[in-house]
């Protein structure tokens, strides 16, 4: 079963002047780290999301056993509530890294 971290993910994402650009750059930074992970191996650095509506809650994992996650306040900063972070299991965080990697990987631009 996961757990919450404390914290949220670190850096500015507050709605502060050029809000949009700057999350985008945090953001993509994140996806960047996410894309290197193996959940073969670790999901450390992998993203997580959770579709609501007309957005998702979005989650960092920082650690593997146990499984803990890390909301990343971008967008509306949505959070899912706690039961659904505590059910989840690492099985289905794999699960869900593989999927988006499988997308990733069907809608990659071509060379």
């Amino acid at each position: 079963m996961a757990q919450l971290a404390k914290k949220a993910c670190p850096g500015d994402w507050s709605f502060d002047g050029d809000w949009d650009k700057r999350h985008s750059e945090q953001y993509k930074k994140l996806e960047e780290a996410a894309a290197r992970v193996d959940p073969d191996v670790s999901l450390v650095d992998a993203l997580v999301s959770f579709p609501w509506a007309d957005g998702s809650a979005i989650y960092r994992i920082t650690k593997d056993k146990p499984l803990i996650l890390q909301h990343v306040p971008v967008h509306d900063a949505w959070e899912v509530p706690y039961p659904q972070i505590r059910g989840l299991r690492r099985a289905d965080a794999v699960a869900m890294v593989k999927a988006v990697n499988e997308l990733n990987k069907l809608f990659a631009p071509k060379a």
